[in-house]
């Protein structure tokens, strides 16, 4: 077998796998997309006016996904807490793995009894598949 066949075809392909990573940011292949959520965790029991912690695990679906922002959207009338997670996605050439992110957000119950909190889109492919859950309930009780 002769190598020297090849090698045109080695110069062909060179830029795509050594520089796919590196090439020049590109506005047009930037976009956010909503994360797939695969882990909720905060404490089981709060007062009324302490802030809470909720860590969230995410999932993107390809090497060009990145966590960019978790955020809560509270409504205490409901006692109900939306997390949303949003991935940045940039790049055209991509792994083809699962790419996984950790982040948190918080909110302050105003009132007492229990607090659902949701993903807003679960994925159970998460790094930790034995504590995939897409609600977690907290018991918020009197500050006194």
């Amino acid at each position: 077998m002769n190598i020297a066949h090849y090698q045109p075809l080695s110069w062909i392909l060179a830029p795509f796998l050594l520089g796919s990573c590196s090439l020049p940011f590109d506005e047009a292949s930037l976009s956010y997309q909503d994360a797939g959520i695969s882990f909720l965790e905060a404490p089981e029991t709060v007062k009324v006016g302490d802030s809470v912690r909720i860590d969230v695990g995410t999932v993107g679906s390809n090497g060009c996904h990145a966590l960019d922002s978790v955020n809560a959207e509270v409504d205490h009338s409901k006692r109900e807490v939306i997390v949303r997670a949003t991935n940045r996605v940039q790049g055209q050439i991509c792994t083809m793995a699962l790419v996984y992110g950790q982040g948190n957000t918080d909110f302050t119950p105003t009132v007492t009894g229990t607090y659902l909190i949701k993903a807003n889109n679960f994925s159970p492919y998460g790094p930790r598949p034995d504590t995939a859950s897409a609600t977690v309930s907290i018991e918020v009780v009197s500050a006194d």
